[in-house]
């Protein structure tokens, strides 16, 4: 919590703990208060306490390895139907044949399941719920707490308590466990004190830096201390309040890690460990890259503000921002000794008039954010497009030219990929989008790639903008559904022009778990609507049995509008999806020309 006592000037800060509840094993059954996004909720392994079947009928099987999710334990997501998806619990800890001491007074056993164990006394209780592994964690986050204390750091922020915990978790193998991180079963794993206090390297930063603005980055460099052990990442950060319905997150920071010449993004894994690839994680306020032990050499780590859309760091006088905590395990801080090739900007768009003049030339700047001397070559895969110079030593400017003579009109897209020896990242990928206005029409649409934000589209339901990976140029675009029983929706507001006849163009990526060849279970529908939401056409209908590979775009269109020519009208994408097997709709490089 960012300030537990509103009345009283600055923050006082406060780690709340919560339990996960007692209504598993079905998915979706973590209830509030420990859905909340800033605090951390607590799932209920086994103990092993071998001593028959306490009052509320767990035997020795459900306390018999600490590597089981016992049964009753809730289970995330939190509330995917309602457009949510937030990952629960967010850690674990011993929740079964938990004896403890109880009060000497007022005390009637009645939230327990044994009042008094073993017989013949009334100094100890005996009971199994998440309502006991709540407080184990507790524990270790008040420990936590005093150890920074005691190493003259200041106090931790709740947002570094929650990312330390997180950071140090072992996975669990067992029953009802022994899936990928971070999971709805057991979140990053259950809390494990004897790392977090191993005496290894960590760099720890709390709350230090501010995100202002959506695509600044902070980045930490250093290297790995040790072979011997895993090298892990975690960070966390405090949310800006948000909707009490419906998906409640508003800052997206998301971490990115590259080591051992591989970059992973948070939340990536497979098992117990981070894979390259995948997609950014859009929902969740606490985001782990975990390499197993092995990895050397230096490291940078990127804190990537995907998206600041609301107050993170009330107080001041910025309105939009967001600090954060992040954990760096096995790290020592210092200058890389390995280049790291930094690009700027990170995307292009140019944009011009079939028979007309070529679009005015822009640069690229090439620069090396590690160490050592950054040599890097530059090509692109578009006829369209010239590099100039294409090798150098950063840093180095690029110029961009385009060529428009003989393109159609519509969207072109390119890449620039820029490669240098030895560096941790390469290769980066620069995305190029050429936008072809016929003679007679110019672009209707705006920010049809979605580039920088989701402005001026709005989106509703289960829709929403991301940057996680697979776009079809550029790095934004358009997420739609990804749930189950999705209903979500964008549009943008056009007025298309009298006696003309523009076509709707757009890109897109459809992909599902459903098996069937036959049956459409999850549609996205293309719409046009009035101003006010009434349904005017559909223009095409598509499902889970478009499916694809995951990044793989297929050109949609075109669509005519000219029924509509003169009139002001949404241009809509809806999705609905059934109640299992999910699928995703990803719409990129929309035109109405």
């Amino acid at each position: 919590m960012r300030d537990a006592q509103t009345g009283t000037a600055g923050h006082q800060q406060m780690t709340i703990v919560f339990a996960a509840g007692n209504d598993g094993s079905g998915s979706n059954t973590v209830s509030s208060p420990a859905t909340a996004k800033n605090i951390i909720c607590v799932g209920a392994g086994e103990n092993v306490r071998q001593t028959g079947t306490d009052g509320c009928g767990i035997g020795n099987t459900g306390a018999d390895s600490a590597n089981d999710v016992i049964s009753f334990s809730s289970r995330g997501p939190v509330n995917s139907a309602g457009g949510d998806g937030r990952i629960k619990p967010d850690i674990m800890a011993p929740g079964t044949h938990i004896e403890a001491g109880v009060p000497q007074s007022n005390y009637n056993g009645s939230s327990v399941c044994n009042q008094f164990w073993p017989t013949g006394q009334t100094l100890y209780g005996w009971s199994s719920g998440t309502s006991h592994s709540c407080p184990a964690v507790a524990g270790g986050a008040a420990l936590v707490y005093q150890d920074f204390l005691n190493k003259g750091f200041a106090a931790p922020s709740p947002a570094m308590v929650k990312a330390y915990l997180m950071n140090s978790a072992t996975r669990m193998t067992g029953v009802g466990a022994n899936d990928t991180l971070p999971s709805n079963n057991q979140g990053m794993g259950r809390m494990d004190l004897g790392r977090s206090f191993d005496g290894t390297a960590r760099i720890l930063q709390d709350q230090t830096t501010v995100m202002g603005t959506t695509g600044q980055t902070h980045q930490v460099t250093g290297s790995v201390q040790s072979t011997g052990q895993p090298f892990r990442v975690t960070l966390a950060w405090t949310d800006a309040p948000g909707p009490t319905t419906g998906a409640p997150y508003v800052n997206n920071l998301d971490l990115e890690v590259t080591v051992g010449g591989n970059t992973y993004r948070g939340n990536v894994f497979s098992g117990g460990n981070s894979v390259t690839g995948g997609v950014a994680d859009t929902r969740n306020n606490a985001e782990s890259v975990f390499i197993p032990a092995g990895v050397s050499g230096s490291f940078t780590v990127t804190v990537r503000a995907t998206n600041i859309a609301g107050d993170g760091v009330p107080g001041n006088a910025d309105t939009t921002d967001q600090d954060f905590a992040l954990v760096i395990y096995n790290g020592s801080a210092g200058a890389p000794t390995n280049p790291t090739i930094g690009v700027s900007p990170s995307s292009f768009s140019f944009t011009a008039t079939a028979g007309g003049a070529n679009p005015a030339n822009q640069s690229l700047s090439i620069t090396n954010t590690g160490g050592g001397t950054l040599n890097w070559t530059a090509s692109d895969n578009a006829t369209w497009l010239t590099l100039s110079p294409t090798s150098g030593t950063a840093p180095s400017t690029v110029t961009l030219s385009v060529n428009i003579a003989g393109l159609t009109p519509g969207t072109h897209n390119g890449t620039i990929t820029v490669t240098a020896t030895g560096a941790t990242n390469s290769p980066v990928s620069v995305p190029v989008t050429l936008t072809v206005n016929g003679a007679g029409g110019g672009q209707l649409i705006v920010n049809g790639g979605f580039e920088g934000s989701s402005s001026p589209w709005v989106l509703s339901g289960q829709a929403s903008w991301s940057t996680g990976g697979f776009p079809h140029s550029g790095t934004g675009y358009l997420i739609l559904a990804g749930v189950n029983n999705a209903n979500a929706a964008a549009y943008q507001q056009i007025t298309i022009p009298a006696a003309t006849s523009p076509n709707l163009n757009f890109w897109l990526n459809v992909t599902s778990s459903e098996t069937t060849t036959t049956t459409q279970f999850d549609r996205i529908f293309i719409e046009v609507r009035s101003t006010t939401g009434t349904l005017l056409g559909t223009l095409a209908t598509f499902s889970n049995l478009n499916k694809g590979t995951a990044g793989v775009y297929v050109l949609r269109g075109p669509f005519n509008l000219s029924a509509w020519a003169g009139q002001t009208v949404r241009i809509q994408f809806r999705a609905t999806t059934d109640f299992s097997l999910i699928t995703t709709f990803r719409v990129d490089d929309v035109s109405v020309q």
